[in-house]
C-alpha cells in the first residue's frame, strides 16, 4: 500500500448524510495500476458485459477475518483490507490480533503530528485510519455497508466523483444524480470504445510497426494546438508514443494516425522541424 493524498469523508451536499471516503492518491505507481485484485476479491462485476454504474461497482462478496475487518476502540479505529494468512498464529483469534497490530504500525497508516486521519491503497489492499469521534463512527457505518454488501469500490478522478483516489461508497446513499451520471458516463464510454474500434487505426498502426504508451480514444474537438480538426470521424485519439526523441504527443485525428504509419504529417518531428 501507498499513502494517499487529499484523502476524505464524502457526505451529501447538505453535509449530513455519509456517502462514503475516498483514500485520496499519490504519485506513484502503486495508484496507476487500476484495482483488478480489489474487484476480484469482493467480486465486483466490472468486466461483466451490460453492468454499467453503481452496477458494475457493487460489490457481491466480502472477504472474511482478519483479511478484511474493523479495528475499533474509542480514540482510534482502523478499516483495511489486506490478505494476511502469511501472519502468525495458531487460531483466527490469535491471527485476527496479530493483524490488527501489524496494520496499525505499518508505516503507510501511520498517523504523524497533529493528523487524525491516515489513507493507504494499491491494488489489492486499502487501509484507513482515523481518531476523531465523527470519523470513527463514519468508519463503522462504512464497515457495516459492506458486511450487507451495500457497498461499492471504484477509483475517482473523473466523471461526477472528479478528485482522485480510491472510493469506499454506501451503495443506498449516493445521490440519484450521482448515480445517473455514473451509468452516462459508463454508455457514453461504450459508444466512444465502439466507435473508436470501428476506425481500425490501431491494427493499422501495429501492421507499420508503430508503438505507444497510450492510444486513448477521445469524441471529436473542434481545434488543437494546431488548429480547426478536419475529419471525417467523430472520434480522435490522445498518442503517447514510444521513441519520444522522433515523434510529438497529442491529440490527432484518424488521417494524422494513418500519415504517421507512413512517416508524415504531424507526429513525426523531423517533418514537423521542416516545416517550422
Amino acid at each position: 500500500m501507498r499513502r494517499g493524498r487529499d484523502n476524505g469523508f464524502l457526505y451529501d451536499a447538505d453535509g449530513t448524510t455519509l456517502i462514503g471516503v475516498n483514500l485520496g492518491a499519490d504519485y506513484c505507481s502503486e495508484h496507476e495500476w487500476g484495482i483488478k485484485g480489489l474487484q476480484g476479491d469482493f467480486a465486483i462485476p466490472f468486466g461483466v458485459e451490460g453492468k454499467v454504474g453503481l452496477a458494475k461497482r457493487t460489490i457481491t462478496a466480502v472477504p472474511a477475518e482478519p483479511d478484511f475487518m474493523l479495528s475499533k476502540s474509542p480514540k482510534r479505529a482502523v478499516l483495511f483490507f489486506q490478505p494476511v494468512g502469511y501472519l502468525g498464529g495458531e487460531t483466527a483469534e490469535t491471527r485476527q490480533a496479530e493483524a490488527i497490530k501489524h496494520r496499525i504500525t505499518r508505516s503507510e497508516l501511520t498517523l504523524y503530528g497533529d493528523r487524525t486521519m491516515a489513507t493507504a491503497w494499491d491494488e489489492k489492499s486499502f487501509g484507513v485510519h482515523v481518531t476523531e469521534k465523527k470519523d470513527i463512527a463514519a468508519l463503522v457505518e462504512i464497515y457495516d455497508a459492506f458486511r450487507r454488501k451495500d457497498a461499492a469500490i471504484w477509483l475517482g478522478g473523473g466523471g461526477v466523483f472528479q478528485n482522485a483516489g480510491l472510493v469506499l461508497a454506501i451503495v443506498s446513499r449516493i445521490p440519484k444524480d450521482k448515480a445517473d451520471g455514473m451509468r452516462e458516463a459508463d454508455e457514453d464510454r461504450i459508444k466512444l470504445v465502439a466507435a473508436a474500434k470501428a476506425t481500425g487505426i490501431e491494427a493499422r498502426l501495429e501492421k507499420a510497426g508503430r508503438r505507444w504508451f497510450a492510444l486513448s480514444p477521445g469524441w471529436k474537438l473542434e481545434s488543437t494546438t494546431r488548429g480547426e480538426v478536419k475529419t471525417k470521424h467523430e472520434v480522435m485519439f490522445f498518442l503517447n508514443p514510444m521513441e519520444q526523441h522522433r515523434y510529438n504527443s497529442g491529440w490527432y485525428t484518424v488521417e494524422q494516425l494513418d500519415e504517421w504509419a507512413v512517416d508524415r504529417g504531424p507526429i513525426p518531428k523531423q517533418a514537423t522541424e521542416a516545416r517550422a
